[in-house]
């Protein structure tokens, strides 16, 4: 036996609050022991301050973000673990670094791979003869990973196979986006699972983090390139959770998506955070951490969808019966629209929802000639979302 000095780094990676997780450190020293002796240098002697060998890229698109911001020697680092952990080694040879660094890699390295979910909870940094090792944690058993990750790749095909290639960015996004959240509901029940691409999709129970990878996964499958995001986030009834979304690049131009709040309990799919630019997303949302910048809403969904107004007048009347209209006729009874300023927002809904004749009935009444199924058409649900000005219609079904 040979004793080897060992520099645990305990990494808090899934810290879990409030069921949403997101990526973070802990630095925790602890004393010297044995172990087992590891031999050979997995890697040769070089300049780790030097730039990798530029990257052959085969990914769908080309998603290494977080990989592109580290320095040289922490380059190197995230480049030997991509490359060896899909073998699930008992340690990886890394350049000397310290605790905070290590965590930059593997922060990059999850952020950029979601599809490689193997990686568990925590890690250990092995020092021998003056090198370092990464030395992980698992979250799966190989066998039990490699069965998971083939029936998630699978369902991910299936369900970009079932999308148009030629349509737009936009419309190729939207597809993808309803197909996530028809397949998966919210979970907060800090399984491993739950915070993987494989929950979502094959489980159809994700914390926000597993929400984001899947939507990451899908839009890549299709060419869409996107960036996970993490911060804080604050709901409208105050209450602030570590969270994960997506930013993404639609025809050249950068937006927020949260699939996580898109989705709600009552299988309703909603498009109050579908690309949205950073001053909107951050009327709730700590975007901070973000070097990517997302200024336009020219594929806002509401603005693309004819659903934003500026104005409450006879035009925005007919616009909602016509959207009323088609939504019935394709046998859905939500409409969802989206004011310019919340005191806008405020004078539409006393207009739409005043009992005494309020403009929404005599909508349902000129619309409902076009429902697949018998409607009440004087009786009506209705939602609000305050921040972002977005009035919300529920049709009851007779």
């Amino acid at each position: 036996m040979r004793k080897l000095k060992i520099v645990p780094i305990i990494l808090a990676m899934l810290l879990i609050l409030n069921a949403c997780s997101v990526w973070e450190y802990v630095d925790d020293w602890f004393e010297e022991r044995i172990i087992r002796f590891l031999p050979g240098n997995l890697v040769p002697e070089q300049d780790w301050d030097l730039p990798p060998e530029p990257i052959v890229n085969t990914q769908k698109p080309q998603s290494r973000h977080y990989y592109e911001r580290l320095e040289p020697r922490l380059q190197h680092a995230y480049l030997y673990i991509e490359r060896e952990m899909p073998n699930f080694p008992e340690r990886i040879e890394i350049p000397e670094m310290d605790a905070h660094a290590v965590a930059q890699v593997v922060r990059a390295y999850s952020y950029d791979n979601p599809v490689q979910f193997n990686m568990g909870e925590n890690y250990t940094i092995v020092t021998q003869g003056g090198r370092y090792y990464f030395q992980p944690e698992y979250r799966f058993e190989r066998e039990d990973y490699e069965e998971f990750l083939r029936q998630a790749t699978d369902v991910l095909e299936e369900l970009a196979a079932a999308v148009d290639r030629t349509d737009s960015d936009f419309k190729r996004q939207l597809a993808l986006h309803d197909a996530l959240l028809e397949r998966v509901v919210y979970a907060s029940d800090r399984k491993p699972h739950e915070a993987t691409f494989y929950g979502a999709l094959v489980l159809g129970r994700a914390s926000c983090e597993g929400y984001a990878r899947g939507m990451k996964l899908l839009l890549e499958e299709l060419g869409i390139e996107n960036v996970l995001l993490t911060g804080n986030a604050t709901n409208r009834s105050g209450r602030t959770e570590a969270h994960m979304w997506n930013l993404v690049l639609i025809d050249g131009l950068w937006y927020h998506l949260d699939p996580t709040w898109n989705d709600v309990e009552n299988d309703e799919i909603r498009y109050d955070y579908f690309n949205l630019n950073d001053e909107e997303i951050g009327i709730s949302h700590d975007i901070s951490d973000s070097w990517l910048k997302a200024v336009s809403t020219q594929a806002n969904f509401f603005r693309k969808t004819g659903m934003f107004f500026e104005d409450y007048d006879s035009g925005t009347r007919e616009a909602v019966t016509s959207a009323l209209r088609e939504s019935l006729k394709n046998g859905k009874y939500q409409i969802e629209m989206r004011f310019s300023t919340r005191e806008l927002m405020e004078t539409a809904k006393d207009a739409l929802t005043n009992p005494n004749g309020g403009d929404i009935y005599r909508m349902l009444d000129t619309a409902s000639l076009a429902s697949r199924d018998p409607i009440l058409t004087n009786e009506i649900s209705f939602s609000f979302n305050e921040h972002l000005g977005v009035v919300r219609f529920g049709v009851i079904r007779k």
